[in-house]
């Protein structure tokens, strides 16, 4: 396991949903269950996405159930992660940007900066 992996076991946690609108629907009392520590993010994306799951889905499908947008940001759906301390380009192992138009500014400043640190950056449309 690469450093950076190991760094990310150590530092991240997973929430179910939006954590602000989550805790808010919620009173500030999120059930258990809600959360959980890198180790579990699987279980907490199967016990949030049991009904969506089925024997015969893809693969392919689970981006889409992992993170789709609605048509207001509290019908958005996706898992939150929770990063704790300090981050670098360095504690990345990579990138991925999508909607951007390839004369974008901001994209060409990242793809400088992850080419200096020797990470890849993939554009998608």
């Amino acid at each position: 396991m690469s450093s950076s992996k190991l760094r990310c076991v150590y530092r991240a946690s997973l929430f179910e949903d939006n954590s602000a609108l989550f805790l808010k629907r919620h009173d500030y009392e999120p059930p258990v269950g809600s959360r959980a520590i890198w180790g579990d993010r699987a279980r907490l994306c199967i016990a949030k996405l049991a009904d969506a799951l089925t024997p015969s889905g893809s693969e392919d499908e689970l981006p889409r159930l992992l993170l789709s947008d609605g048509a207001t940001p509290e019908e958005d759906s996706f898992v939150e992660v929770h990063i704790w301390g300090p981050l670098s380009i360095y504690s990345l192992e990579g990138g991925i940007v999508r909607d951007t138009p390839t004369s974008h500014p901001l994209l060409r400043g990242l793809q400088e900066l992850f080419t200096r640190a020797g990470l890849p950056l993939e554009v998608l449309p």
